[in-house]
């Protein structure tokens, strides 16, 4: 119990020590410097959930042009572009890879033993279809910090690709118990609900996918879970109107089926969900091509 504390109080502190030295940063009259530059853009990313709008990634280019080593920056630029891949949300996932890996070596080069390098690069083996490399980065990025929650989000996901639920369902467990108001929480619970859409437990499934649109209601990849769901229960008009929402959305890249081909590992298991979550997709009213 005393270790879930402690850890819990550094996730926290973690996350609003970032805030306020960005809030600092941003005062009127402030000289920034490069770090100052990388935090700012670091705090958006806890904002929005892991994403970057285009200010915010503005930071980040604009403090490597000052320091080209700064670790901070290379990190959020790498996890960007990983997980646009990883989400199925980028409209060239070829050239997000290749960034991503490009920003994770040269983080690699210059802080080898920082966590959030290491998760940065089990996000970037993900995209690179080799998910025990990432399950073993992941992991070593919990052993330098086990109160970060982004390696349980990645452990999460790679058991998920792997057709392994219940290892999924164990890491977002983790996850949302060391740091119930993280702001990796909707990914959690996206997870969630992907583990139990992959059981067929799909009251139990739509339950977190609710969930998951509600505290991230711009989350392309949770609203086509929930509107594939909602259209396999029979459900059509609340199907319906979650794909419109997922059409309409400016965050949603991906717009046929056909573009749903992120397939990290070919197992059965994954294979067998990603044809019934397709079907889903059909349901509610994506486009074929």
């Amino acid at each position: 119990a005393q270790d879930i504390i402690a850890m819990r109080l550094a996730s926290a502190l973690d996350v609003e020590l970032v805030r306020a030295d960005s809030r600092r940063a941003a005062i009127a009259g402030t000289s920034l410097d490069a770090e100052d530059l990388a935090m700012r853009c670091q705090a958006a990313a806890i904002r929005l959930s892991a994403d970057l709008d285009v200010q915010a990634r503005g930071w980040c280019e604009q403090a490597l042009q000052m320091d080209p080593n700064n670790v901070r920056a290379l990190v959020q630029l790498a996890a960007w572009h990983a997980t646009r891949v990883s989400r199925v949300q980028s409209a060239d996932p070829v050239s997000d890879a290749a960034q991503a890996r490009a920003l994770v070596t040269r983080a690699l080069a210059v802080a080898p033993d920082d966590y959030a390098v290491r998760c940065a690069e089990a996000a970037v083996l993900e995209d690179e279809h080799r998910l025990r490399d990432s399950i073993a980065a992941a992991e070593r990025c919990s052993q330098l910090n086990p109160s970060h929650i982004g390696a349980y989000k990645v452990l999460a996901i790679d058991h998920f690709f792997l057709g392994e639920p219940y290892k999924t369902l164990e890491y977002v467990q983790r996850g949302m118990r060391m740091s119930p108001r993280d702001p990796n929480m909707p990914l959690l619970l996206l997870f969630k609900g992907w583990a139990y859409f992959q059981l067929h437990q799909d009251e139990e499934a739509l339950l977190w996918l609710r969930q998951a649109t509600a505290s991230a209601p711009e989350n392309p990849t949770a609203l086509a879970a929930l509107a594939s769901l909602l259209a396999l229960t029979g459900r059509d008009a609340e199907a319906h109107a979650a794909m419109t929402r997922y059409l309409d959305s400016k965050e949603a890249s991906t717009r046929t089926i056909a573009q749903w081909s992120h397939v990290p590992d070919d197992n059965a298991a994954f294979r067998e969900f990603g044809t019934r979550f397709k079907s889903g997709l059909r349901m509610a009213g994506m486009p074929e091509r």
